[in-house]
């Protein structure tokens, strides 16, 4: 490859790194009010739509999902899937969940928290 070819294309690379970069998506909010939880906590819950986040990295495209299944109205959301998408030479990634809405007073513990300890036996039995 010619070195102003090399050069054109090293700096597409870089501009399209900076795009997404500028589009990465902070938690709003609202966003952070999303719980992020399984399929089993959200069983009695109001299944809202799908939402799909996008970004150049894993932890943003999920931040962006959340941040759009705040503004459905969602309470709770349930990863699905990830993968990535080609644009060029850059590949930002897909974070997949289905939005729910669960009454106030049926919350959901939060995903995050850890169940309670088994018991320990008593010595000497």
């Amino acid at each position: 490859m010619k070195p102003a070819l090399r050069l054109v294309s090293s700096f597409g690379a870089l501009v399209a790194s900076f795009v997404l970069s500028a589009c990465a998506a902070d938690l709003s909010p609202q966003g952070a009010q999303v719980q992020v939880s399984d399929e089993h906590m959200v069983r009695h819950c109001q299944y809202i739509g799908d939402v799909t986040g996008n970004s150049g990295d894993a932890a943003t495209a999920r931040n962006d999902a959340r941040n759009r299944a705040a503004a459905m109205g969602a309470t709770n959301v349930v990863f699905i899937g990830q993968g990535r998408s080609v644009s060029g030479e850059v590949m930002p990634v897909d974070s997949n969940g289905r939005a729910y809405r669960c009454p106030a007073g049926e919350q959901p513990p939060p995903a995050s928290a850890a169940p309670p300890a088994p018991p320990v036996p008593a010595p000497g039995t």
